[in-house]
């Protein structure tokens, strides 16, 4: 029996993956690891668009905004932080 998968490549984080959200619109996936780093690659070259540290609470997950530009993270207090995709900057 075949499989309907191939694996393309491996790549190794600074931590386990506990949140993952592919774009809706573009070639990208935002990552939480267990230490609360939020990345953004894209996947085909593994290009990092941007990184962010130092969450007060733990990240709980991770949503895009349907065309994409918009990345929000949720936290373990209950709050959200959105973050622009274009410079990686956190809006509110």
């Amino acid at each position: 029996m075949s499989s309907a998968f191939e694996v393309l490549t491996t790549k190794s984080l600074s931590g386990d993956v506990v949140s993952m959200a592919w774009c809706p619109k573009m070639d990208l996936i935002a990552l939480v690891t267990s230490d609360s780093q939020l990345m953004v690659h894209r996947p085909a070259k593994w290009q990092r668009l941007f990184a962010h540290t130092g969450f007060d609470h733990p990240v709980t997950c991770l949503g895009w905004r349907p065309d994409g530009q918009i990345l929000a993270v949720g936290h373990a207090n209950g709050s959200i932080s959105l973050f622009g995709v274009e410079e990686g900057e956190q809006l509110g």
